[in-house]
């Protein structure tokens, strides 16, 4: 495979899987997430009521079936474009098996289960998770890390950081927007950083996303 196919390739790929949004489809709507753990920190944890629907992926599925074709697997770089490619596939998938047992499997698939056992670690995801969790609360819990409340909003974070990256990048460069469909706290691309429009920040957040 030649250097301006991989180019192309690498160039095209994003624009074929922007589409599939895989946080975006599957969030609780503005305030269930709170509601919930208040309801689990009180000792009353139930699911809530929130219906998921299916997204249509086809057509960029197909699309990315046939990028995949285009790949040369047996180089590196093409390789890695096919999986990154598969992978998206398998997401796009996924979302349109949402309500059903295929979910599940397409999930599996792409994230591996709980219970899935890397041999050469000698442990699970689980236990991976366990591990993160019991390091995050030595560190929160000690004085390494001192406490850091949420409580900036996202209008106040981002007239803060605006500046911030203005002074480093160039003004302009980068810009801090607001959005009430964001299903992460904050993303951050190359010529933008999103910010849910209903987060609360704290001062820890300001050095973490800057």
């Amino acid at each position: 495979m030649h250097a301006a196919s991989l180019s192309e390739l690498d160039a095209a790929l994003p624009g074929l899987a922007r589409k599939i949004r895989v946080l975006e489809a599957l969030s609780w709507p503005d305030g269930v997430e709170e509601t919930f753990l208040a309801n689990w920190r009180a000792g009353k944890a139930a699911l809530p009521d929130v219906e998921l629907r299916p997204r249509d992926h086809s057509a960029d599925i197909t699309a990315l079936d046939a990028f995949i074709e285009r790949c040369d697997v047996g180089h590196p770089a093409g390789n890695h474009l096919a999986m990154t490619a598969r992978s998206y596939a398998t997401a796009g998938r996924m979302l349109g098996a949402i309500g059903t047992a295929a979910f599940t499997d397409y999930s599996s698939a792409l994230y591996r289960r709980p219970d899935f056992y890397y041999h050469r670690l000698k442990l699970s995801m689980l236990d991976a998770a366990r591990f993160f969790l019991n390091t995050t609360d030595a560190l929160l819990g000690g004085t390494r890390i001192p406490p850091s409340p949420a409580e900036i909003p996202a209008e106040v974070f981002a007239a803060w950081m605006q500046p911030e990256l203005d002074r480093f990048f160039g003004e302009g460069r980068i810009t801090v927007v607001l959005d009430p469909t964001l299903a992460a706290k904050a993303i951050a691309g190359s010529s933008r950083i999103r910010l849910r429009a209903s987060a609360l920040f704290s001062e820890l957040d300001k050095n973490q996303l800057l």
